[in-house]
C-alpha cells in the first residue's frame, strides 16, 4: 500500500550512506531478533519467536505469489524477500523493487472503520495487494535491462546518478500512484473469495462512499487531471488510491474483452520512465487521458444513480461539530453533556477533546495518535486506548481510565484496545473489557476487575487480564447495562456476528445480528433494552438498533448519503452521538433519540465490481439485505454470483513440511546493490562512482566510493560500515577529501585567495536516533583522526605573500565529537514544510593538534515555527546560531560571514566571505505565506503543482575576535525569496529564487537560487 512513498524513506539512508556512510536506518525496531523461513519462493523474514506460528502463512504465500506471477507473465527467478514486522499497532504493507525487492506486512490488524479492513484473511489480501507491486515493477526490458545488469537498482545521490538511474530504474516503478494502487486494488478485489463479504477495496462501502460523497459536493467528481494526485488528502489518505480503483474498475468493466488489467500493465512496463500516458493505446486505441475522462463520465452517472436510490427513502440530516478535513473516532458521553473524542485535525496534533452541543472544542492534554475509541460509564468514568508514538514510533497501545475527578490511570498490559468498562463494587474499582493483539497477526477479547490505587508519587491499578473465549476474531466488546452480560463483535468469512453471552458462562452465546459486511462499535442504552450498532451490509454503512429479545432484526435508525460509523445513546436517552461522513470527511454529530423519526427502510445499493458500463456484462458482488434478517447472502444479479473466473487463488495451502527456518544473521545476508557514477563521492564532492552493498533488513550497511577530486582532480573516496541493528548505531568509516575554503587567505595587500586541503580521515560513530510522530532526537558521539595537508594547486595561488590571515593546520588532528539534537515539529499534508514546533541542534568538537595544541568548538543551531493562519498556512519563522571557540587558532576553525563553505548561511545575500571571526552570532525572522495553491496535477504525468510560496526574510549576524556578541561589525540583509512547490513521483522539490539586499558591507542587491527553505 505504502509503495513508492515508504521505499523512499527507508532507501534514503542508502543515499545518506553513499555521500557520509554516517547514519542508519534499518526496516526493524533496534534490538529485535529476527529469522528466516525459506519456501521455494520466499526467503521470509519474521520475528524470532513467531517462527512455527507464521509458517503456515509463508507457505499459502508462496502458492499465491506463484499465481499472481502466472497471471502476470511474470518469471521468479530468485526468492522474493518478505519481511512480516509486529512492531506497529497499525496494520499495513509496503513493496519496492529498489535498491532490491523486498514486501513488508504490518501484523497488527485493521480496525472495522479502516477503509483497509476485512474481517477474514487481512494478511492475505494485504500480501496480494503487494504482490501485485511486485510483479509489476520488478522487470526491465531493453537497454534498461542491460544497464541494470550492469549497475543494479540505482539510489541516487546527485543529478549524475539521478541520470542513470534514470536510464536503468525498471520503467513501471515510475507510473503515477494512481496507477499502482489502482492496479493493486483491482487484484485483491478480483482475487477475493468468490460470495465473501470481504470483497476488496474495489467492492467496499468506505469506498463506494467517497465516490458517492464526490458526486454530491458541489465541485463532483474530480478532473482527471486530480485523480492521480498524490498529496495527502485528508481524512481519506491520498486520493490517488481512491480513484485509482476507479479507473482499473472501468477499464474492466469497459474494456474486459479487449484487454485485462495484467496486459496493461505489461504495456506499461514496456514505456519509457514517467511516460504514463500513451501506454494502453495499442491495446485499446486510446490514451490515459481519454480514458479517465470516459471513466469519470460513467462514475458520475453511476453515483448520481445511487443518490437517486438512496434519496427515494427521507436522508438523515445531520450538523457537524467537528472541523473539516478532519479524522474523530467514536465519542464517550460525559455527565454534562458533552463528547469525549479523538480528534485529529489537519492542522493540529492529534488529541482527545471535548466538543459540546454547538461545536465548540476544548482540547485536553491527552493525546491521540492511535484514534482510539473512548467510552464512558453514567458517573463519568471513561476509557480510552492509545499508542503514544509521539517520541517513540515503537510504543504499543495501552488503555487509561479517568475517573469522575479527573485523575487517570494507566492500566498494567499493553497492545490493548476497543476497551468498555464498568463499575464494580468498592471504591475506584471498575470491570473492564477490552481486545488485545498477540503475536502472529492473532487477537484475543480479553476481561479484568481493575483496583485503582493513589501512591505517594504515582498513580496505578491492578489487574489480572483474563482471556474470555470467542470464535473468529473479536472486536469491540460492550458490557450490557443491568445485566452479567458481555456483547462483542466476531468476524470470520461469512461477515459479522453481534454476540452476547453472560460474563459467568461465555458458552451460552446468543447471536444479536449477523450480517454480511461490517459491524462497528456496539453501544448499549443505559436500561441496556437495546443496542445500537452501525453496519454497512446494504452498501451504506448505517445505524440500526437491535432489542436483544428479538435477536437478528436490525431497525434502521439512519438513511444517511454518507456513512454512519458510530452511534452512542446519550445515558439519560435522549440524544445519539454519530460519527457520518461528507465529502470533507468524518464528523461528530448530534441528533435526537426519537424512533419516529427513523427511516422505515434502507434502500439497498449495488457495490458493483467492475463498473457498470453500457453494453459490458457487470458482476454484482452479493451483499445481506438492508434491514430485516442477515443471515444469508443476497441473490446476485449474474448467475455466477460476483467471480471473476479468469483470475482465482487456488485453494492450496502449500506444504509446511518444506519450509526450512534458522535464526537471521544480517552479516551473512550482505549482497551488492548497486554502484553509480555520482559527482559526490564524498561529501565536499567530487568526480567518480560509489556503491553500496547491505542485508535485507538494513542492520548492515557497507558503502565505497572513488573518483577525482574537486580541486586537482587527485583522488578521493570513502569506505564506511554502518551497523543498525542495536538501539545504538555504530559507524566505521575512513574517507579521503578535498575541502576549499573561499577567501580566507589574505595577505599584507588585502588580496584574498582560497585555500584548499586535502582530508584523510578515519571516524567510529555510536549514537542513537529516535524518530516518534512529534518528536525526534539523535545523539552522537564520534572519535576520529584526520591528517591535514595542503593543496599544491591553490596553495601557488599565494605562494612568495605576505600573509596576514591565520595559518591553515598542517598535520595530524585528533578529534573528538559529540551532537545533540531535537525536533518536536510537524509536517502538515496541506503545507509546505516543517511547522509549529522547535528545532535545536548542538554540535562540540575538540581537536588535537600535537603536543599541547587543541582547540574546542561548540555550533548551535535552533529554529522555531509558528503557525499563525493555519488553514492558508501563514508561518513566522525565527532561527539562529551561535559559535563558540577556544584554543589554538587555525584557518579552518574561523567562523565566517559570508562565502560559499562556511557553517553560516547568515545573512543570506553575501556571496564572498566578508569577515572572519571565533565567535559567531546570528539570527534570522521570516513571514511565509502561499500565494497560489493550486494543488493540481498534469494530466497523467508524474508532476504535480502545490503552490507557490513567498518568503519575506531579515537576516543579520556577525563575528568576534572576543566573545559572542563582542566587538566586530553586524551585517544584515533583507529581501524574499519565492518558492515554486512541486511533486515529482512522491519526492517534494522547492526550488526558489531568492533576492537580498545587502544593508552593510557593499550594500549590493544580490539574487541567487535555492532548492530549499532558510530560516
Amino acid at each position: 500500500m505504502r509503495t513508492l512513498f515508504r521505499s523512499v524513506l527507508c532507501c534514503a539512508t542508502l543515499v545518506g550512506l553513499a555521500a557520509t556512510a554516517a547514519a542508519s536506518e534499518s526496516f526493524i525496531k533496534p534490538g529485535r531478533q529476527y529469522a528466516v523461513i525459506d519456501s521455494e519462493h520466499i526467503h521470509a523474514l519474521v520475528p524470532a519467536h513467531q517462527v512455527e506460528q507464521l509458517k503456515p502463512f509463508i507457505a499459502r504465500a508462496d502458492v499465491i505469489y506463484q499465481r499472481i506471477a502466472k497471471d502476470a507473465g511474470y518469471v521468479i527467478d530468485k526468492r522474493l524477500n518478505l519481511m512480516l514486522s509486529d512492531d506497529e499497532e497499525t496494520h499495513n504493507g509496503f513493496s519496492t523493487v529498489t535498491p532490491f525487492p523486498i514486501i513488508n506486512i504490518e501484523l497488527a490488524p485493521a480496525t472495522q472503520s479502516s477503509f483497509i479492513f476485512t474481517g477474514a484473511n487481512q494478511l492475505e489480501r494485504t500480501l496480494v495487494h503487494e504482490l501485485t507491486h511486485h510483479v509489476s515493477n520488478d522487470r526491465s526490458f531493453g537497454f534498461r535491462y542491460v544497464l541494470e545488469r550492469i549497475f543494479g537498482r540505482i539510489v541516487p545521490n546527485d543529478v549524475v546518478s539521478l541520470l542513470f538511474a534514470y536510464l536503468s530504474t525498471p520503467s513501471h516503478q515510475t507510473m503515477p500512484s494512481f496507477w499502482h494502487e489502482g492496479c493493486a486494488q483491482w487484484v485483491e478485489t478480483v482475487y477475493a473469495p468468490p460470495g465473501s463479504p470481504w470483497g476488496g477495496r474495489g467492492r467496499d462501502s468506505l469506498t463506494h462512499m467517497v465516490w458517492r460523497l464526490d458526486a454530491a459536493s458541489p465541485a463532483g467528481i474530480p478532473k482527471p487531471a486530480d485523480w492521480r494526485i498524490t498529496y495527502q488528502r485528508w481524512p481519506f489518505g491520498t486520493r490517488s488510491y481512491l480513484y485509482g480503483v476507479a479507473y482499473t474498475r472501468y477499464l474492466d468493466g469497459a474494456y474486459r474483452n479487449d484487454a485485462t488489467i495484467w496486459q496493461l500493465i505489461e504495456r506499461q512496463e514496456h514505456r519509457w520512465a514517467f511516460a504514463f500516458n500513451g501506454g494502453p493505446e495499442e491495446l485499446l486505441a486510446a490514451s490515459h487521458d481519454e480514458l479517465i475522462t470516459e471513466a469519470r463520465t460513467a462514475l458520475t452517472r453511476e453515483q448520481e444513480e445511487q443518490l437517486r436510490i438512496l434519496r427515494t427513502q427521507p436522508t438523515t440530516t445531520t450538523k457537524r461539530l467537528t472541523p473539516e478535513n478532519a479524522r474523530v473516532a467514536a465519542p464517550a458521553w460525559t455527565p454534562d453533556g458533552r463528547l469525549f473524542v479523538a480528534l485529529d485535525d489537519p492542522f493540529a496534533r492529534p488529541g482527545f477533546a471535548y466538543v459540546d452541543a454547538a461545536g465548540d472544542v476544548s482540547k485536553t492534554a491527552w493525546s491521540a495518535y492511535a484514534l482510539g475509541d473512548a467510552r464512558s460509564t453514567p458517573d463519568g468514568s471513561i476509557i480510552f486506548d492509545e499508542t503514544p508514538t509521539d517520541s517513540n514510533p515503537w510504543q504499543r497501545s495501552r488503555l487509561t481510565i479517568i475517573t469522575p475527578d479527573g485523575d487517570s490511570y494507566r492500566l498494567p498490559g499493553r497492545r490493548m484496545l476497543q476497551a468498555d468498562l464498568r463499575r464494580a463494587s468498592g471504591d475506584q474499582r471498575f470491570e473492564v473489557a477490552a481486545i488485545r493483539l498477540l503475536p502472529a497477526a492473532r487477537q484475543e477479547l480479553v476481561i479484568s476487575a481493575i483496583a485503582l490505587h493513589d501512591r505517594w508519587f504515582r498513580a496505578d491499578a491492578e489487574v489480572d487480564w483474563r482471556t474470555f473465549p470467542t470464535e473468529g476474531t473479536a472486536w469491540s466488546p460492550a458490557y450490557r447495562p443491568g445485566h452479567d452480560e458481555l456483547s462483542w463483535v466476531e468476524t470470520d468469512a461469512t461477515g459479522s456476528r453481534l454476540m452476547l453471552a453472560p460474563l459467568s458462562d461465555p458458552t451460552k452465546r446468543t447471536v444479536l445480528a449477523h450480517v454480511t459486511g461490517r459491524i462497528i462499535r456496539p453501544a448499549w442504552t443505559r436500561t441496556g433494552d437495546r443496542v445500537f450498532v452501525c453496519a454497512d451490509h446494504s452498501g451504506v454503512s448505517n445505524a440500526y438498533a437491535i432489542d436483544p429479545s428479538v435477536p437478528d432484526e436490525l431497525i434502521p435508525v439512519t438513511n444517511t448519503i454518507g456513512g454512519v460509523i458510530a452511534c452512542i445513546p446519550k445515558p439519560d436517552g435522549s440524544e445519539l452521538a454519530l460519527i457520518d461522513y461528507d465529502s470533507k470527511g468524518p464528523y461528530l454529530a448530534r441528533v435526537p433519540n426519537d424512533p419516529a423519526s427513523w427511516p422505515k427502510q434502507v434502500p439497498k445499493l449495488t457495490l458493483a465490481f467492475p463498473a457498470p458500463v453500457a453494453g459490458a456484462k457487470t458482476r454484482t458482488w452479493a451483499r445481506g439485505p438492508a434491514a430485516g434478517s442477515g443471515t444469508a447472502l443476497a441473490d446476485a444479479a449474474d448467475p455466477d454470483g460476483g467471480a471473476d473466473t479468469r483470475f482465482t487463488l487456488p485453494p492450496d495451502s502449500g506444504d509446511v513440511s518444506k519450509l526450512t527456518s534458522h535464526r537471521y544473521h544480517g552479516v551473512l545476508e550482505i549482497r551488492p546493490l548497486f554502484w553509480t557514477p555520482t559527482s559526490y563521492v564524498v561529501p565536499e564532492g567530487g568526480f567518480g562512482a560509489v556503491a553500496a552493498a547491505a542485508d535485507p533488513l538494513l542492520t548492515h550497511t557497507i558503502v565505497a566510493s572513488g573518483g577525482f577530486g574537486p580541486i586537482d582532480g587527485k583522488f578521493v573516496g570513502l569506505a564506511g560500515y554502518t551497523f543498525g541493528a542495536w538501539p545504538l548505531d555504530l559507524t566505521l568509516v575512513g574517507f579521503r577529501s578535498q575541502r576549499l575554503y573561499d577567501d580566507q587567505v589574505i595577505d599584507i595587500a588585502g588580496n584574498e585567495y582560497a585555500y584548499g586541503e586535502r582530508v584523510d580521515s578515519a571516524e567510529a560513530r555510536i549514537g542513537y536516533g529516535l524518530a516518534g510522530f512529534r518528536r525526534r532526537h539523535e545523539a552522537y558521539l564520534a572519535a576520529g583522526i584526520a591528517d591535514h595537508d595542503p593543496v599544491k594547486l591553490t596553495e601557488d595561488d599565494y605562494r612568495g605573500a605576505t600573509l596576514v590571515s591565520l595559518p591553515p593546520f598542517i598535520g595530524r588532528e585528533r578529534y573528538l565529537e559529540a551532537t545533540v539534537a531535537y525536533d518536536d515539529s510537524t509536517f502538515f499534508p496541506t503545507s509546505y514544510t516543517r511547522e509549529d514546533g522547535d528545532t535545536l541542534a548542538v554540535s562540540y568538537r575538540h581537536s588535537g593538534f600535537g603536543g599541547d595544541k587543541e582547540e574546542d568548538r561548540v555550533i548551535a543551531r535552533g529554529t522555531r515555527v509558528q503557525t499563525v493562519w493555519p488553514s492558508q498556512s501563514h508561518q513566522i519563522v525565527v532561527g539562529g546560531i551561535l559559535g563558540w571557540s577556544e584554543g589554538d587558532r587555525y584557518l579552518q576553525g574561523d567562523f565566517t560571514i559570508g562565502g560559499s563553505t562556511s557553517v553560516n548561511t547568515l545573512p543570506r545575500g553575501y556571496p564572498k566571505t566578508e569577515a572572519v571571526g571565533f565567535y559567531l552570532l546570528g539570527g534570522s525572522g521570516a513571514y511565509r505565506l502561499p500565494i497560489w495553491r493550486p494543488f493540481t496535477g498534469f494530466k497523467t504525468s508524474p508532476f504535480v503543482f502545490r503552490q507557490v510560496v513567498l518568503e519575506a526574510f531579515y537576516d543579520v549576524a556577525k563575528v568576534s575576535p572576543d566573545r559572542i556578541g563582542g566587538s566586530g561589525r553586524w551585517y544584515r540583509s533583507v529581501g524574499g525569496e519565492l518558492h515554486l512547490q512541486w511533486e515529482v513521483w512522491y519526492v517534494l522539490l522547492d526550488p526558489g529564487l531568492g533576492v537580498a539586499q545587502q544593508l552593510d558591507a557593499d550594500k549590493d542587491l544580490t539574487a541567487y537560487f535555492t532548492l530549499q527553505y532558510g530560516w
